[in-house]
């Protein structure tokens, strides 16, 4: 029967090692916090999602983000293992189901698209603020 014996620094570098790959997952280089709210005529949107796209024609690269909205409110704090949040301009997509129109059919059920533009500081920001009802659908059609 072999024993293997480590010498005190190699125990410690092994566990510093095993340590870190641990650890590799967590606290990683999320950016900025951001968050905010998702409202249709100033009513909380009940769930969607709202996506950052930076604007890399601005001389803004970075990965898109995309988060959940739940009853009008977005946060990177409420989302595990996201890309870094990118400063600068990015354009902003809210997917929603539409406001209920009588006398519309199937399509009413169809998430359609809203899009912003917005700056998001380097230091985060928690008040972003988006009407989809002063958007307009890709379309070009208005909500309303």
């Amino acid at each position: 029967m072999s024993r293997f014996v480590f010498s005190k620094r190699t125990t410690l570098a092994m566990l510093a090692v095993c340590g870190m790959a641990a650890a590799g997952g967590c606290g990683g280089d999320t950016g900025p916090l951001v968050a905010g709210t998702v409202t249709r005529d100033g009513v909380p949107l009940s769930n969607g999602s709202i996506s950052f796209t930076p604007d890399s024609a601005g001389g803004n690269p970075g990965p898109s983000l995309t988060l959940r909205v739940i009853e009008g409110r977005f946060s990177t704090a409420d989302e595990t293992g996201l890309p870094p949040t990118t400063p600068g301009a990015n354009t902003v997509r809210v997917y929603a189901l539409p406001a209920a129109r009588p006398g519309r059919g199937g399509d009413d059920q169809m998430p359609v698209e809203y899009r912003f533009q917005t700056e998001i500081p380097a230091a985060g920001t928690t008040d972003l603020m988006f009407d989809v009802a002063k958007a307009l659908p890709p379309t070009g059609r208005p909500e309303n």
